[in-house]
């Protein structure tokens, strides 16, 4: 599969949040921000579309605690578990 991909994300949509299961990166591309693209472009998609975030993968929890400008667009549950 990923002799084909460099990158991809799973993530499931419902009518009221964007939640972003994970974020596959293959070893060999590891370190590149790869990831960090792929978070922020789904991240910028949930705003256009007026959704809240609900992450389910370390990496993207890390991102949106990391990135400030990101807090907005998680839901309630999420901020607080993230202590936001």
């Amino acid at each position: 599969f990923f002799k084909q991909k460099t990158a991809y994300e799973i993530y499931q949509c419902d009518w009221s949040s964007d939640v972003c299961s994970s974020d596959l990166v293959p070893p060999a591309h590891e370190g590149q921000g790869l990831a960090s693209a792929i978070a922020r472009a789904s991240l910028d998609w949930a705003r256009e579309q007026g959704l809240k975030v609900s992450p389910r993968c370390s990496f993207y929890a890390n991102y949106m605690r990391r990135h400030p400008e990101t807090h907005d667009l998680l839901d309630a549950d999420s901020a607080r578990a993230l202590g936001i």
